[in-house]
């Protein structure tokens, strides 16, 4: 009777006994931020560079935001256009769809001071007038890069391309690391130096 109890018990408890703790195996993306962000960030649920500037988001709040270049291929009207922001200025250009060759149809100075109009209206950033111009307008493609100051020290580089992180760069100011993400025939890829 003794001998039964001992095997019913080590029928039921004995496999539990041995059961190991199963941990993920972290994915060579993951790996790379790992040696960057350490464990500020949760990297089982951050496997593309989406996920990972979500986290970052969630993470390390923002600071500042600044504008570097923006390029847009839309339609408005009946017209193909195409809007370039660099350098404080931004360009409307007329498409020529059968040879694509453009033709500059106004330019503007971001953000300048018009001491004529102080009164009346603040001038716009360069988000709000590219907004501003590009409203009822279909959009064809657009790319955008964009820096941002974080907490924590972190320096984010963006390009944004059709509403997807083509390339993505954190300067980590306290730990002289950096990581470099790009993406490569839709596959995301991340490198951690310093």
């Amino acid at each position: 009777m003794r001998e039964v109890k001992l095997f019913l018990i080590l029928l039921f408890w004995g496999p539990l006994s041995f059961a190991t703790v199963r941990v993920p195996k972290l994915t060579p993306y993951q790996v790379s931020l790992q040696s960057c962000l350490g464990s500020a960030i949760d990297l089982q649920k951050t496997d593309n560079h989406r996920k990972l500037y979500s986290a970052i988001e969630s993470a390390y709040s923002l600071v500042s935001s600044e504008l570097l270049y923006r390029e847009v291929v839309y339609k408005q009207r009946s017209d193909l256009k195409k809007l370039k922001y660099e350098n404080g200025s931004i360009n409307v250009y007329e498409v020529d769809e059968e040879d694509d060759s453009l033709k500059l149809i106004s330019t503007e100075k971001v953000g300048e001071d018009d001491k004529t109009n102080e009164l009346r209206h603040k001038p716009l950033s360069a988000e709000a007038r590219i907004r501003q111009l590009l409203i009822r307008a279909d959009i064809r493609s657009d790319f955008t890069r964009v820096r941002e100051r974080r907490s924590g020290g972190l320096i984010l580089n963006i390009s944004w391309s059709d509403q997807q992180i083509r390339s993505l760069k954190i300067d980590f100011s306290e730990s002289k690391k950096s990581l470099n993400c790009t993406q490569k025939e839709s596959a995301d890829i991340c490198t951690c130096t310093g």
